[in-house]
């Protein structure tokens, strides 16, 4: 197995970095001059696209029968090896380790192979199986991440959140929104008290306007003290109460904004429907400083446009109040 070169073969430049693209219908990682674009080393690898598995080749994924794989033709010996070697390339001293510094420097093909052997032989094999599945989402193998993240919650991964929160994304990005929102569930039993998976959650019910479901995922993401939850919550919020806004339903506005409480005051949208909100109640005053706190917020967001002249202010006057 040859070590690449560490500087272009070409014009003697060190600055040579790898990337995985397609050549053909083969996915490669190529090792390019950053300097006069000079095609330095390429790899292109047996991959493992199929399952893991008691059974199955970490070199190419296929099954074994008896030592030999019926695939690649290697013995189980020969594939330890090989990623053995493989591992060598990195200069790591574990596979997840190898295959982490194999991504990060973008040869994801190499990763992708030394995260598969990790799911058989690290000490961590959930950690790997999670890091072999981005590896293939990051490649664009949707359905090989799926396939792989099914064998995973039917087997070791059965009682893990982690696992099943997964499942539903790649559910979801692969066009099955139903078995999707379902594996998110079954995720949120597991671990209540995971807002981001609450999150992501409410915004996929929201796209399925199932809007009263959204509104109450929302709500409990915002009573959570996580910060990236709470984008997402104040997100799906905002686009609920537009929404309302937009069917001119009053009374459900005024229901939601009571819900949000502070939330309201720290996002645009919300503010902005906050000052529509008071102006159709005749609450001049008030509709006037909701907006400012839109203003304040977005200073270039279309209801901030759309309402001031409503509540009395004029756009050359916002630097007066």
């Amino acid at each position: 197995m040859s070590t690449p070169p560490l500087s272009c073969p070409n014009c003697r430049s060190a600055f040579v970095s790898w990337r995985t693209e397609r050549v053909g219908d083969v996915l490669c990682d190529s090792l390019s001059c950053e300097t006069c674009g000079t095609l330095c080393a390429q790899e292109d690898w047996d991959l493992p696209l199929d399952p893991t598995g008691p059974g199955f080749c970490r070199n190419c994924s296929g099954k074994r029968r008896g030592p030999i794989c019926s695939r690649c033709g290697l013995s189980a010996q020969d594939d330890a090896q090989v990623h053995l070697e493989l591992l060598e390339l990195t200069g790591a001293k574990d596979l997840l380790s190898g295959s982490a510094l194999a991504a990060k420097k973008g040869r994801r093909l190499l990763a992708l192979k030394l995260a598969t052997a990790a799911v058989y032989d690290s000490p961590a094999p959930g950690v790997a199986r999670l890091l072999r599945i981005s590896l293939l989402q990051d490649l664009d193998l949707l359905q090989a991440a799926l396939f792989e993240c099914q064998s995973w919650v039917r087997g070791p991964g059965e009682n893990d959140p982690h696992a099943w929160s997964l499942l539903g994304e790649l559910q979801i990005a692969c066009g099955k929104r139903g078995l999707g929102l379902q594996a998110l569930e079954q995720a949120l039993e597991l671990q209540p008290d995971d807002a981001q998976v609450r999150g992501r959650y409410a915004s996929h019910l929201f796209d399925d306007q199932r809007y009263a479901q959204a509104r109450e995922q929302a709500l409990l993401v915002l009573s959570s003290k996580d910060s990236v939850a709470s984008t997402l919550g104040l997100g799906v919020a905002a686009s609920y109460a537009q929404r309302l806004k937009g069917q001119r339903d009053q009374a459900a506005v005024e229901d939601l904004l009571e819900d949000l409480g502070h939330w309201v005051q720290r996002d645009a949208t919300l503010s902005a429907i906050q000052a529509w909100l008071f102006n159709q109640k005749g609450a001049q005053r008030e509709a006037q400083d909701a907006l400012r706190q839109a203003h304040k917020l977005d200073p270039k967001h279309p209801l901030v446009g759309e309402l001031e002249d409503l509540v009395g202010i004029k756009r050359w006057s916002w630097f007066g109040w």
